[in-house]
């Protein structure tokens, strides 16, 4: 889908890369990969995997990294952009046989970092492991035996606020609640069902007593590729190999949003730092952002020319601004030269400077910006700026019937907003700032009372354990749900769910870079650098523009 680039010159690996705020640039001395730097020249289809976390809530540098090379798993002290990495004293290293790490993520710390701090992750198998990165030991395991899924874990995460319950997301279409306090069998669970949606089923075991796993989910048809909580802790963003995003309400375990792909699978998702966009990205080579509030794609953006990776918002360049004065790259590193040809006055309004956009009565709003950064198969980085001349592009065609509200905060009151019903006078602007001292939510689940829909009971009987009538009942609801899910998908083209090309802005890139030889498979931004991992097994940090400082050794 995207946009081919032309000449020898777009075939260099950069080391640096620019942007309308300045340079980025490798920091070579910070990268981390094997200790002897030994590329990873393994085919499979298991992608080099990053997770990062402070030790202190006072600091929001990572101070531990964990990577995942074939079927070696590393955890390191991470230094930044300061210090020089020293890869001959891993924290943590192990070796599998048999199965491949495959996602891995680390709780939150409460407390003494070595006493509260876990690691948590999936494998290729199906298995899923709990360790202490501050000793060696083997840790908890869980489906250890594939009773309960036989198929590849694709994304694992903490519940938010909580360091005893976890989310598991399988190849399967199926996602599992963890208790690591809860009894775990080596038999196959029995299902009964808890509550049920038109795309989407939720399982309780039937056991008199609380077990693993406490819930199953079964959304859409096909593989969950990744999913997400909102910065509220609220709400669950999910994308699937069948081209959807859903948004369920965690608690309620309610779907109130969705969203479908221009085609193919969604691969990655990321929440605005103030929740009140997602962007996505996939087979379709595209970003994808949509509006949470009014349930609708806002926009996409072309500029890969393979399937986007990994996705994700910037939210120290994310903000609020009061003027369109913005200096152009230089023609030597514009990316629509670099990309498209295009002179930089032929680009799309994120590339442009940015126009004024006056409210109702003729006052000047303020102008915000999110900034997105997106990697690839392609081994290209993407930044994307994403403007209020684009996210509120519709009120063009429909200006005298919408009103943008000015004093609308960054915060979601999750007690009083329906993400469904939010009107767009309510969800496009944006304060200055992002509140990242505010105390998140404990995620919390309902209690196992087996309902449908409006809470009618389901008999305790209901079971998938065996071939009677009530298994033959739950087949079919899940037969219902995946024919759901097919109608769906050829009906949406055209709508707000999933419109065509010409009927939402196009963006293209601000920069658009290759970092690799071999395909980026992980970004993640941070104050002072953006951290990008490739498939040959090498992390690198690229610090920000006026940010670039001597590397020092240990």
């Amino acid at each position: 889908m995207a946009t081919e680039s032309g000449g020898n010159r777009n075939d260099e690996v950069k080391t640096k890369f620019a942007a309308r705020e300045g340079t980025y640039t490798l920091q070579v001395l910070s990268e981390y990969s094997r200790p002897t730097r030994s590329p990873y020249s393994d085919a499979g289809n298991f992608p080099v995997t990053v997770s990062f976390t402070q030790l202190s809530k006072q600091n929001d540098t990572p101070e531990r990294l964990a990577f995942s090379i074939g079927r070696e798993l590393y955890v390191y002290p991470f230094k930044g952009i300061r210090k020089a990495a020293d890869l001959t004293q891993p924290t943590d290293k192990r070796t599998y046989k048999g199965t491949f790490p495959t996602c891995h993520a680390f709780s939150e710390v409460h407390g003494k970092p070595e006493e509260s701090l876990r690691l948590l992750i999936g494998f290729s198998a199906g298995q899923i492991q709990v360790i202490d990165p501050f000793r060696n030991e083997n840790g908890q395991l869980y489906n250890h035996e594939r009773a309960v899924e036989k198929s590849k874990v694709t994304c694992v995460a903490w519940l938010p606020g909580n360091n005893s319950q976890f989310l598991v997301a399988y190849a399967s279409g199926s996602m599992y609640v963890y208790c690591i306090d809860s009894q775990t069998s080596n038999l196959p669970p029995v299902y009964q069902v808890f509550k049920q949606g038109e795309n989407h089923i939720i399982f309780t075991c039937k056991t008199k007593s609380t077990r693993n796993p406490m819930f199953r989910w079964v959304i859409g048809d096909g593989a969950i590729n990744q999913f997400r909580f909102s910065p509220c802790n609220q709400y669950l963003a999910v994308v699937s190999q069948d081209g959807f995003l859903r948004v369920f309400d965690f608690h309620t375990m309610d779907m109130v949003g969705y969203m479908k792909s221009y085609f193919g699978g969604l691969h990655c998702i990321s929440w605005s730092p103030d929740g009140k966009y997602l962007v996505t990205g996939g087979e379709d080579d595209l970003i994808t952002i949509y509006s949470f509030h009014e349930n609708r794609v806002i926009c996409r953006g072309r500029g890969h020319r393979s399937w986007v990776t990994s996705i994700s918002f910037d939210p120290y360049t994310t903000s609020a601004i009061d003027n369109s004065t913005f200096e152009d790259v230089s023609d030597e590193e514009s990316p629509g030269n670099a990309v498209t040809g295009k002179s930089p006055s032929a680009r799309s309004s994120t590339s442009s400077r940015f126009s004024i956009r006056l409210d109702a009565d003729g006052s000047t709003l303020p102008l915000t910006t999110y900034r997105v950064g997106s990697v690839s198969q392609d081994t290209n980085i993407c930044l994307w700026d994403v403007t209020s001349d684009v996210l509120n592009s519709h009120l063009n065609r429909n200006r005298t019937n919408s009103h943008i509200a000015r004093n609308s905060t960054l915060e979601i009151d999750v007690s009083h907003t329906q993400p469904s019903s939010v009107s767009s006078s309510q969800s496009n602007s944006l304060q200055p700032g992002i509140n990242s001292n505010s105390a998140p939510n404990l995620v919390s689940l309902p209690s196992p009372q087996p309902s449908i829909g409006n809470g009618t009971k389901v008999k305790r009987n209901f079971t998938l354990g065996h071939k009677d009538k009530h298994s033959v009942r739950s087949s079919s609801a899940l037969a219902q749900c995946m024919r759901n899910t097919v109608e769906l998908q050829g009906k949406l083209l055209g709508t707000q769910y999933c419109p065509r090309l010409g009927d939402v802005p196009l963006l293209e890139p601000l920069t658009c870079k290759k970092l690799a030889h071999s395909m980026l498979t992980s970004i993640n931004f941070y104050r002072d650098f953006i951290v990008i991992a490739s498939q040959d097994g090498v992390v690198s940090s690229y610090a920000r523009p006026n940010k670039q400082v001597g590397v020092v050794h240990r």
